[in-house]
């Protein structure tokens, strides 16, 4: 019954269901091999119960489906935005970057790692600090923490170290 309302829907589920009432009074209800002949102690009630039951997980497991499948269209839908943020990050001409809540940076775009010179992996976390004139980190990282501690936007000047060495 599970299995058939799993694979088949709420239809089939039902008609597995209705399928096992009469397969189970003719084959394990006294007297055996007679239908709903002669009714012993709350036979009837179990077949009821046992419908009950049958309706109940086939109306679960549809829903389970539906659920899933929605699940599946929300997933393909997040990957399909990501997938469009990711190439509109990578080609506007800027540097990006996102942090995490915590302060470490997860991403940074290809603008960033060719102006800098450095693997995107060494700008990551705190990494992109070093990019950062010596002059100009002591304020921007006390800058960056107020930000991360209080939500607010981080805006700050500073001069970042280009590939060749210098700073602009």
């Amino acid at each position: 019954m599970v299995i058939a309302s799993f694979q088949g829907g709420f239809q089939s589920g039902i008609a597995a269901t209705v399928l096992s009432v009469f397969v189970t009074d003719y084959l394990f209800v006294q007297p055996r091999y007679a239908f709903f002949l002669w009714d012993p102690a709350a036979a009837s009630l179990m077949m009821v119960i046992f419908t009950a039951l049958g309706l109940a997980v086939s109306l679960m497991m549809e829903r389970l489906k539906r659920a899933k499948a929605r699940l599946q269209e929300s997933a393909s839908a997040l990957q399909k935005s990501e997938f469009q943020l990711r190439t509109l990050a990578a080609t506007v001409p800027e540097i990006l970057f996102a942090a995490t809540r915590h302060g470490g940076t997860e991403y940074v775009n290809t603008r960033f790692t060719e102006y800098s010179g450095e693997k995107c992996g060494a700008l990551l976390g705190i990494g992109w600090l070093q990019t950062v004139h010596p002059d100009d980190q002591e304020q921007t990282m006390a800058s960056w923490s107020k930000a991360v501690e209080s939500g607010d936007e981080f805006e700050i000047m500073y001069r970042l170290r280009r590939s060749d060495g210098g700073y602009r």
